[in-house]
């Protein structure tokens, strides 16, 4: 009976540490795992080092195709100083027609990120939605999802990101390309 209570309340400790690990891990992850990745950045737009928008994701099929298609670094075009590449001719010339109604929203920044903080975040190409006719790309990585956090709070995001863009692009004579 002794050895019967004490194998019991062996694992009974034994759970209890399991759990007490478990909770501090999980504890541990979570406090020094940012909510995204924040850029400290003077850039005004939202390139690679080669200076390419979108990680060279040809912002015209987000439209055309409703999916992202990554462009082809030789079909190339540059507006406002930032490369665009471009998955066809065809998507290309679009662009040139019009780089207003594709370019993305933000400089290309999260627009959840530029809503919530007026933050420059990096985003995912494959994490974007297309609202009013724009564009708009959001961080995703692991279970951060800043377009589900978007859609959640859609107009009051978009309208605080509208202003935090206005006044960056305002005092963007500080700001690299």
């Amino acid at each position: 009976m002794i050895t019967f209570i004490n194998l019991h309340a062996s694992t009974n400790l034994d759970q209890f540490m399991t759990n007490r690990y478990l909770t501090i891990f999980l504890l541990f992850v979570f406090i020094t795992q940012p909510m995204y990745s924040q850029e400290k950045t003077d850039k005004l737009y939202n390139t690679n080092k080669e200076n390419v928008a979108v990680s060279g994701y040809d912002v015209v099929a987000y439209f055309i195709e409703e999916e992202p298609i990554e462009g082809d670094h030789s079909i190339s075009s540059e507006y406002q100083g930032v490369i665009y590449w471009f998955a066809n001719e065809e998507n290309k010339a679009k662009f040139n027609q019009s780089p207003d109604q594709y370019k993305p929203q933000y400089g290309g920044w999260c627009a959840y990120a530029m809503g919530k903080k007026g933050d420059k975040v990096t985003i995912n190409p494959k994490a974007y939605s297309i609202e009013d006719g724009k564009l708009y790309l959001f961080y995703k990585k692991g279970a951060t999802d800043t377009l589900k956090r978007w859609q959640k709070n859609t107009a009051e995001l978009k309208s605080q990101a509208n202003s935090e863009w206005s006044q960056l692009v305002g005092s963007s004579s500080n700001l690299e390309h």
